[in-house]
């Protein structure tokens, strides 16, 4: 019949139109619950411009009406509701174009949908119907994710599990995608993984993927991860999961699920306000007298880090630097750095001056080394001045000392010659 059909169009090409009634092609997978769409398209043919449409749906022998453009009387009985609360509905997409839309499919949905179009062709040719099988699987997607730790310190880790489990129907394939909320901005996506077994990275977190800062743990079928290290203060936010559902529809995918649950909101503390820099207290010296200052760092974190100290004198005058590597720059070579333990930083000035005497103070750099092997500088902070007071030694003072020493080696001499006498 469909032979015949197709020759009839050919006898009459040149004199006639063919017409042709087209639908979404099937079979179509969707998902209890979610709303469905069926295009219907009708094509060469005689007549006005605007055609009317007509929705059927077929259950074994069974055959029911179920909307029309033209004929408000048209449905059964049995989908009056579902129609008159707007469930079922036929839209208008052009005049030789409609959707047949469903906005809660019921797996009791299954059928065979035809969609057909009333003859305005003065001769009888090509085809007036269209069938697409539906199928409406039951809805058992289930995203359940875990709670990532609220609190991370820069540079630690944050772990982002969603547990996804469904049940394993051909044709219907799952995606992840893990995304972040900062503030009151648009969401960003991080990672999708799927529907092809694929990896898709989101703008901007192309590099940190790559350097292995953001990495993706598969898990065993339902628990899967995503984990952000080297966090930095700007990855804080309210993090999501989504998994969607798909089916390819003329080699196109289509998705027919989403849903997405709030993982958590994740705060990362600053390296920065866990940081201390002391130096020890005020002293007073005289000329010629060794300076001694010790700085001592402290801060919250598991991390290797790298500490860069600079001694300052008067706030503005850099006596001393040490980098992160060990590297020493002083300014003279009666000025000593060197490191004591893990935290502890030591300036020796030998032999102070009356120029040495001012306002001491000790700046420390918190470097960070990120996955890619590149520093970043995570916190800075100086250290409260302390005062050095130093006073000119005097000669009365070095004469007193001189004088001193003499007594004492006169005593010892005159004690060595009464040891002797006795012996």
């Amino acid at each position: 019949r469909a032979i015949n059909k197709a020759l009839l169009c050919l006898c009459f090409k040149g004199l006639c139109h063919c017409r042709s009634v087209t639908v979404s092609r099937g079979p179509l997978l969707r998902v209890e619950g979610q709303p469905l769409s069926i295009r219907c398209n009708v094509s060469d043919y005689e007549g006005p411009t605007y055609q009317d449409f007509e929705w059927m749906v077929t259950r074994g022998t069974e055959s029911i009406k179920v909307i029309s453009t033209f004929d408000q009387k048209f449905s059964d009985r049995s989908l009056q509701d579902r129609i008159q609360s707007g469930d079922i509905s036929v839209s208008r997409l052009a005049d030789n174009a409609v959707e047949l839309r469903i906005e809660e499919a019921r797996v009791s949905d299954s059928a065979t949908y035809q969609c057909s179009t009333p003859s305005t062709d003065s001769i009888i040719s090509g085809n007036y119907n269209a069938d697409v099988q539906l199928q409406v699987v039951p809805n058992s997607l289930i995203v359940a994710p875990d709670t990532p730790n609220p609190v991370v310190p820069e540079g630690g880790s944050i772990r982002l599990l969603c547990n996804v489990s469904r049940s394993f129907i051909e044709g219907i394939y799952l995606s992840l995608t893990w995304s972040v909320q900062k503030g009151s901005s648009v969401l960003e996506d991080l990672l999708t993984f799927g529907p092809d077994l694929g990896v898709t990275v989101g703008d901007g977190f192309t590099g940190r993927y790559t350097d292995g800062g953001m990495r993706l743990e598969m898990g065993n079928g339902v628990s899967h991860s995503l984990v952000l290290s080297g966090a930095m203060p700007e990855d804080g936010g309210m993090y999501m999961c989504t998994a969607r559902l798909w089916t390819r529809e003329q080699g196109i995918w289509k998705r027919i699920q989403e849903k997405t649950m709030e993982m958590g909101e994740v705060t990362v503390t600053p390296t920065a306000n866990s940081l201390t820099v002391v130096i020890q207290d005020d002293c007073t010296l005289s000329t010629g007298e060794p300076l001694l200052l010790t700085c001592s760092v402290s801060v919250d974190t598991k991390l290797s880090v790298g500490l860069e100290v600079t001694w300052m004198l008067n706030t503005s005058r850099t006596l001393a630097h040490l980098s992160r590597d060990g590297l020493r720059n002083n300014t003279s070579e009666l000025v000593d750095v060197r490191r004591l333990g893990k935290w502890d930083f030591q300036m020796k000035v030998h032999g102070v001056e009356m120029s040495d005497a001012g306002l001491y103070s000790c700046k420390v750099s918190v470097w960070v080394q990120q996955m890619s092997g590149r520093w970043y500088k995570a916190a800075e902070k100086i250290s409260d001045t302390v005062r050095v007071h130093v006073i000119k030694q005097s000669k009365r003072n070095h004469h007193t000392a001189s004088f001193t020493t003499l007594r004492a080696l006169f005593q010892s001499s005159e004690m060595q010659v009464s040891n002797a006498k006795r012996k």
